[in-house]
């Protein structure tokens, strides 16, 4: 009896010890369909696959996307550029680049209800390293972290801007009551 409660002590702490050495960790909230509102989605051309990206997280998010600013629009967003900055943070020992860090950033313009609009910026960096004798692999490699990187992007703008409708929420709250 004792050697069985040792014994599935000693399991469990095994389990527990490997789950945490193999990275395993709750991240993040989970959605509550907080956006469930009107939001007008634009964007210049070059930030295209960002804006497909936050419109898919918004839609996931519960919001009601539209191409257009009109008047059922609670929230419009207007993305106006994004930028990639490639910077080398290690060298190897011939003196060539061996590792970068990517740094996306996006600038957008949003308008809350009758609110003046405000202009935001959010930015995510990645740091990978580069092969100077696989060069076709790193630049696919570079484009699949470009598009994690928007994904990112499109998750912490939709993040904000639940942040920007409950706080609206909570204080038309209190003024209500």
């Amino acid at each position: 009896m004792l050697l069985n409660r040792l014994t599935e002590k000693l399991i469990v702490t095994a389990l527990l010890l490997f789950m945490q050495g193999c990275g395993f960790q709750l991240k993040g909230e989970l959605s509550s369909g907080s956006m469930a509102l009107p939001v007008a989605l634009q964007g210049t051309p070059e930030v295209q696959p960002l804006q497909y990206r936050l419109e898919r997280v918004l839609r996931a998010n519960g919001a009601q996307v539209i191409g257009q600013a009109d008047d059922t629009a609670k929230l419009q967003i207007f993305l106006n550029q994004q930028q990639l900055a490639r910077r080398v943070t290690a060298r190897d020992s011939t003196g060539r680049a061996s590792e970068y860090l990517l740094r996306l950033t996006a600038t957008l313009e949003y308008r809350w209800l009758e609110e003046i609009p405000t202009t935001k910026s959010f930015s995510v960096e990645r740091i990978y390293s580069y092969r100077n004798d696989q060069l076709l692999a790193t630049h696919r490699q570079e484009r699949q972290y470009l598009a994690e990187m928007q994904d990112q992007l499109a998750q912490q703008m939709t993040d904000y801007f639940s942040r920007v409708v409950q706080g609206s929420s909570t204080s038309e709250d209190s003024y209500a009551n």
